[in-house]
């Protein structure tokens, strides 16, 4: 089983690698999925499933029934803050880690069958996609094996199985001493019944009892034997070994169940055997290790001692193919699982990788996956950057859809999670294409003009990651820049964030910022607009203000600070200015928009959390028309709300 996480889908396959079945479609409704990031099995061949962004664990049997879900949005015992890893030990009880709340959950779940008698209520219907390498529909495409099926969202609400109970949970958050954790994601258990949880931030795994006594820990940051660089994911055998895979470096290292190291194997690449950030891996009955080769769009399978044996998969929304898939699970069958992340749905292949069934669709034209950036132009048209569907929409500004364009891939016109977007007097379109690393201009219509590839500071392993883009009244660019190591320890590593500004044709103009809380520095993640006197507002999120320069990048004010009262913030990422030189800020983690004249001074705010008409979740993106109507991207919710502001 894996899952495939950015296609929103659990993928189940036999050992040898053959697809069997999938499920799942992007949504909230029961058997639906939002970034599923792990699946494990349990002796009865029910899978689990973490449903990151909807906060709840899912429970299907073998073809892709839902049998029960639990869990919702807190901090409470039962409830679930972004859900990372999920493993069952052979008592029934299932095990859940959680990078928002730290701790490791327990819970106690039943094994009767499913026999649903709830009422049922309408769910999406599949639809037709086009994908970069394949066109689904709704039926299997004609190459699918016979037995081969894809199964619908479920349309029931509730089934008769129980919820799984809350046991107990344990990890003191952000530590790092034996026994605490910063930022759990993989979790398994052995047949002894102990935990061993990837400890990701802190580069190492521990091993818990079943009670969450802490009973060993191992690793620390590097490349060596031993050693890790976020590791994601970890998987136990039946002989008690351990297979971690150490994400940051690109390889799968096996120990004993003290920690001993055994073996190692991979390297960066697309090679057999080699990866690109593998976050999952399990095992099977023969001996087999399975990894969510992530970046690579694939599943490749191992022996015990790391001798390469296939793979499956490639890029695309097909049966069998993935878009970013962080889990995989196998069942006694042989059959394999993966979360196919990016499709929102679990696929299930035989153990050669033959697909079985599908559980899922895909999206709807109209609808967002993660809305981020949103902009209007010079007709009143809103654009909305769809990050999570890898694509731009267009709208009027009464909400009519207009037009869509983009995929996920690498080429002229496809995206990686675009977070910006931005238009030029002239009516161009500009995307911060985030996870390409670029800026890419459209005309109106999304027809590609060009390409902007920004170096990144300091190259070699750093990543630059461009999330926002802004225009100025002379055509003038602005990108702001936030940039990564992967391989960096996270204790040591100092980010390089900066504005940099470029003008119509792409040249190179100025560049300003550094890391730091200091006057005209920056803490990472930036955002940027800009208002009709030239002057430059930036979203300092980390740093928790807005800072306000002018158009060569000399720093003039700033206002805000950690907190929830008028003119504080919980890390702002949008902001956006109007005709009179007001300020407007997506205050994300507040959950509510405010409002600033040009010198800081607090004006008005409104919002709350919630899913209702003014009410926003996580807001990300806000802009304002000619006609002083403003547009917020409520990304949680997955809707652009329109405002009149007097």
């Amino acid at each position: 089983y894996v899952a495939d996480t950015d296609n929103n889908r659990i993928q189940k396959f036999d050992a040898s690698g053959t697809f069997l079945a999938t499920w799942g479609s992007y949504g909230s409704l029961d058997g639906q999925f939002f970034y599923p990031s792990d699946v494990a099995t349990d002796g009865n061949g029910n899978a689990y499933v973490t449903d990151r962004v909807n906060n709840r664990i899912q429970k299907f049997d073998a073809s892709g029934t839902l049998l029960a879900t639990w869990g919702s949005d807190g901090a409470g015992d039962g409830e679930l803050a972004y859900p990372f890893g999920v493993a069952t030990d052979g008592s029934g009880n299932v095990y859940v880690t959680e990078t928002d709340n730290e701790p490791v959950k327990k819970f106690a779940c039943p094994s009767t069958s499913a026999s649903s008698t709830s009422t049922s209520t309408s769910s999406p219907t599949p639809s037709s996609t086009t994908s970069t390498s394949s066109t689904t529909t709704s039926s299997p495409p004609s190459t699918a094996t016979s037995s081969s099926t894809t199964t619908t969202p479920s349309s029931t609400t509730s089934t008769t199985v129980p919820a799984c109970t809350f046991l107990l949970k344990w990890g003191v958050p952000f530590g790092t001493v034996d026994g605490e954790l910063y930022d759990p994601v993989g979790v398994a258990a052995d047949g002894s019944g102990n935990v061993y949880v990837a400890d990701a931030y802190n580069s190492r795994i521990q091993r818990f009892d079943a009670n969450g006594t802490v009973l060993a820990a191992w690793g620390g940051f590097g490349s060596g034997d031993g050693q890790f660089a976020s590791p994601y994911g970890v998987a136990t055998d039946g002989s008690g070994n351990v297979y971690v895979a150490d994400t940051g470096n690109n390889r799968i290292q096996k120990f004993d169940a003290n920690g001993t190291f055994l073996t190692a194997w991979g390297s960066y690449g697309s090679g057999d055997g080699q990866f690109g950030y593998p976050h999952g891996v399990a095992t099977d009955a023969s001996g087999h290790v399975y990894v969510a080769d992530t970046y690579n769009h694939r599943i490749q399978q191992f022996d015990a001692n790391g001798t390469f044996l296939t793979a499956w998969g490639s890029q695309g929304s097909g049966d069998g193919q993935f878009a970013s898939p962080w889990g995989v699970a196998t069942d006694g069958s042989g059959n394999v699982y993966v979360a196919d992340t990016g499709n929102h749905r679990i696929q299930r292949l035989d153990s050669s990788g033959a697909f079985l069934t599908a559980w899922g669709s895909e999206r709807a034209g109209d609808e967002f996956a993660d809305p981020g950036g949103v902009a209007t132009d010079a007709n009143g048209d809103v654009y909305v950057a769809d990050s999570g569907n890898d694509r731009i929409q267009k709208f009027d500004a009464s909400g009519t859809f207009l037009t869509t364009w983009g995929s996920h891939g690498t080429d002229n016109g496809q995206f990686a999670s675009p977070w910006g977007v931005a238009t030029d007097g002239s009516g161009n379109v500009y995307v911060a294409d985030t996870g390409n690393h670029r800026i890419q201009k459209f005309d109106a219509s999304g027809t590609f003009l060009t390409a902007l590839t920004i170096p990144g500071g300091r190259g070699g392993d750093f990543v630059h990651y461009l999330y926002s883009v802004a225009t100025d009244g002379s055509g003038n660019v602005y990108v702001a820049e936030a940039e990564s190591n992967p391989h960096a320890d996270p204790g040591t590593y100092t980010p390089a964030p900066r504005i940099q500004k470029f003008d119509a044709s792409g040249t190179f103009l100025t560049a300003w910022g550094s890391y730091g809380s200091g006057d005209g520095q920056f803490d990472d993640l930036l955002f940027v607009a800009t208002d009709g006197s030239a002057n430059v507002y930036v979203a300092d999120t980390k740093d928790q203000r807005i800072q306000k320069f002018d158009a060569s990048g000399t720093f003039l004010a700033t206002w805000g600070s950690y907190g929830s009262g008028d003119g504080q913030f919980e890390y702002p990422y949008g902001v956006a200015t109007d005709g009179s030189g007001n300020v407007y800020v997506a205050d994300t983690g507040n959950h509510r928009i405010q409002k600033f004249d040009a010198s800081g001074t607090f004006l008005a705010t409104w919002g709350s959390e919630g899913s209702g008409d003014g009410q926003f979740e996580r807001p990300t993106g806000v802009t304002i028309d000619g006609g002083r109507n403003v547009y917020v991207a409520d990304t949680g919710n997955h809707r652009i709300q329109k405002f009149a502001c007097p």
